[in-house]
């Protein structure tokens, strides 16, 4: 079981956040889709949820579109979900302060069919690929 999370919800999802190539801090709306393995979409207590995003995330809402190198947040998440989930899908929007996204400075990202270790705390990382460990 990850730290911080329950038996009902053993797994924990989350992972660093910021611009490249600069590595600033940066507004950002992070849309997660989580499914079991059969590929079903779930929410994150593994009930049958819709096709779409079962949790979203905004982080540093304040920040300009230019990001910060000083203010601001670095990691999103921290989520605890369902042993049922297997895999996830995730979108991360660059966001404006007005709340509409601004992709000239950081373009969007999206990680597909990322597996994710059941019990276990999952970065995923800016590569794209997930890694167990202890601090997501």
């Amino acid at each position: 079981m990850a730290p911080g999370c329950t038996a009902a919800q053993p797994t924990r999802l989350g992972g660093p956040i910021f611009g490249s190539p600069d590595s600033r801090s940066l507004d950002a709306l992070i849309g997660v889709q989580t499914t079991d393995a059969a590929g079903h979409a779930v929410d994150l207590t593994g009930a049958p949820h819709a096709p779409g995003c079962t949790y979203i995330q905004r982080v540093n809402p304040s920040l300009p579109a230019t990001g910060s190198a000083t203010g601001g947040t670095r990691t999103w998440g921290g989520i605890c979900m369902s042993g049922k989930i297997t895999e996830v899908f995730i979108e991360v929007c660059p966001k404006a302060p007005s709340g509409v996204t601004d992709k000239p400075r950081y373009g969007e990202a999206a990680h597909y069919f990322q597996p994710v270790t059941v019990g276990a705390g999952n970065q995923v990382l800016e590569s794209g690929s997930t890694s167990p460990s202890e601090g997501a």
